[in-house]
C-alpha cells in the first residue's frame, strides 16, 4: 500500500512540474540527465539451451531530449555497461540512440543498442531492438527487447524485459521545482 502512495506522490509532483510552466515555454528543449540501471529477465528463444531465463542488467548514462513540454519528439543517447548470466556470462559495452515521442510525464521510444563485448573467452557482437516506456520525467522505464548476439556458434536470441530507474531525473525535477519559486 506503500508504494502505491509513492507512486501517486510522483505522479502528482511530476505533473505539478509539467503544469507550473507557462504555455511560453511549451517549445523549449529540456534535457533529463540519466544514470539508469535496469535488470530483469532475458528468455532464450533459439537456439535452445539447458537454461531458458537469465538475468540481465544494464547501467548506462547518457541524456534524454525533449523537444516539447506538452508533447513533442524523444531523442535518447545512453552509453554503459551490459551483463547477462547466461551461460559464460556476457560482459560488454552497449550504445544506444533511441527517437520516439512524449513529454516530460510519459513517453515511448525505439532503442537500437549496439552491443559489443565477451562472452566467456569469445568475443561478442550484437543487436538489442527494444520497445521502451518511460514515465515521471524518465525516472521509470520498461523496455521489452529482442537482442541477437553473435559469438562462437549459432547466431543467440533472446527476449528481454528490463525495468529501470534513473536517479538522474532528479536533478531535473529539483531543477524544476527552483524554477517555480
Amino acid at each position: 500500500m506503500n508504494l502505491q502512495r509513492v507512486a501517486v506522490a510522483l505522479l502528482v509532483v511530476t505533473t505539478t512540474l509539467c503544469a507550473s510552466s507557462s504555455r511560453a515555454d511549451d517549445d523549449e528543449v529540456r534535457s533529463v540527465p540519466v544514470m539508469r540501471i535496469a535488470m530483469g529477465p532475458s528468455f532464450q528463444v533459439a537456439p535452445e539451451a539447458a537454461t531458458l531465463t537469465a538475468f540481465t542488467l544494464d547501467a548506462t548514462g547518457g541524456a534524454s531530449i525533449l523537444t516539447g513540454l506538452l508533447g513533442g519528439a524523444v531523442f535518447n543517447g545512453e552509453l554503459g555497461y551490459s551483463f547477462d548470466s547466461r551461460g559464460d556470462d556476457l560482459h560488454a559495452f552497449n550504445l544506444t540512440a533511441g527517437m520516439g515521442y512524449g513529454n516530460v510525464g510519459v513517453g515511448v521510444t525505439i532503442q537500437p543498442r549496439l552491443i559489443i563485448g565477451r562472452q566467456g573467452d569469445e568475443f561478442a557482437v550484437g543487436m538489442r531492438n527494444g520497445l521502451v516506456m518511460r514515465a515521471m520525467a524518465d525516472m521509470f522505464s520498461l523496455e521489452v527487447s529482442h537482442r541477437f548476439l553473435h559469438h562462437q556458434g549459432p547466431l543467440q536470441h533472446d527476449m528481454q524485459m528490463l525495468l529501470g530507474v534513473n536517479p538522474g531525473a532528479v536533478v531535473y525535477l529539483v531543477s524544476r521545482l527552483n524554477n517555480m519559486f
